[in-house]
């Protein structure tokens, strides 16, 4: 396994159906035949737990279930048994698939990791921000991150390339994004690193 990702928890829950991120927060909603819980991304830890069993608190129409504790009230988007699917890339260059024996990740500097399940996978996917990736199947969940340390350098990095390239006659600018790419000096100046897109407009040549 490579040194990017790190296991953050392997937990049984039986009957697991679908899961859900909740925007905004480093929060997992997991639906499963015992009800609902809350799993904390950062720890693996649950935070919050429901045990009804039904109610009007999953629209399988919609794929969405409402959440409880600190994501009480809101309606979060979730994916597993009933469809739906969560991101499977991430910004920087990293993408899961699915094989007979579990889940490849391959990284954008063709890092492999493997993650076997021999059950059943409801979903498998990445956090919104990329940090986090799950795999989640009948009887368990399994939770992996990566450092963000590594990120923050690129992005100094980049940063300082920004000011050379503003020097230059660009104007910088931040913007999400997804992969690199370099233009002509007319155009535009596009770095992605760790989901970071830098803009650089330059003054098109008359």
């Amino acid at each position: 396994m490579p040194s990017a990702w790190t296991k953050i928890a392997d937990t049984a829950i039986g009957g697991l159906t679908e899961v859900g991120f909740i925007p905004g927060s480093s929060l997992l909603l997991v639906v499963s035949h015992q009800g609902r819980g809350i799993i904390d991304l950062l720890s693996g830890n649950r935070i919050a737990r429901d045990r009804r069993e039904t109610g009007s608190w999953f629209d399988a129409a919609s794929l969405a279930a409402l959440g409880i504790g600190p994501a009480a009230g809101r309606w979060i988007q979730v994916a597993g048994l009933a469809d739906g699917m969560l991101p499977v890339t991430t910004a920087d260059g990293w993408r899961a698939r699915q094989t007979p024996q579990g889940v490849v990740l391959s990284g954008p500097a063709e890092e492999i990791m493997a993650v076997r399940e021999p059950e059943e996978i409801r979903v498998f996917g990445f956090s919104p921000d990329g940090q986090s990736f799950i795999v989640a199947s009948s009887p368990r969940l399994m939770i992996f991150r990566r450092d963000g340390r590594d990120c923050k350098l690129r992005r100094r990095r980049c940063s300082l390339s920004a000011a050379g390239l503003a020097g230059a006659g660009g104007q910088p600018g931040h913007r999400r994004g997804d992969k690199a790419g370099v233009l002509d000096s007319a155009a535009c100046v596009i770095g992605a690193v760790e989901g970071c897109r830098l803009v650089f407009r330059s003054a098109r040549k008359p």
